[in-house]
């Protein structure tokens, strides 16, 4: 086990979203494409545990897991602003319709 359930099926359900959504659009010229972002540092992401979090979940889920170290595991914000400039010119879009892209550092693990 490498991540929470909610995690896991948060994931799989963006992915499947993505490929929906493209397959739909794509004759209408408009690209669907997922960037799978890893741990941001210098965001408000944190907030979303204001009202509390399965901790027994949370306790097992970091045994397995490094611990997100900003400017060693995270990942850059500018580094994510200049993929999305890349993908969304005109000639990159059609050819990456349905991707799902792993931005992650390799964190989190899963």
């Amino acid at each position: 086990m490498a991540s929470g359930a909610a995690y896991t099926v948060s994931k799989a359900g963006v992915m499947a979203l993505t490929k929906n959504t493209a397959g739909f659009y794509a004759d209408k010229g408009i690209y669907t494409m997922t960037l799978l972002l890893g741990g941001l540092a210098g965001t408000n992401t944190v907030d979303s545990f204001a009202e509390g979090m399965h901790m027994e979940m949370y306790q097992k889920v970091m045994a397995n897991q490094s611990t997100l170290e900003p400017g060693k595991n995270d990942t850059p914000l500018e580094s994510i602003a200049k993929y999305c400039l890349f993908l969304s010119q005109s000639d990159i879009a059609p050819v990456l319709n349905r991707s799902c892209v792993v931005f992650n550092e390799k964190w989190p693990v899963a």
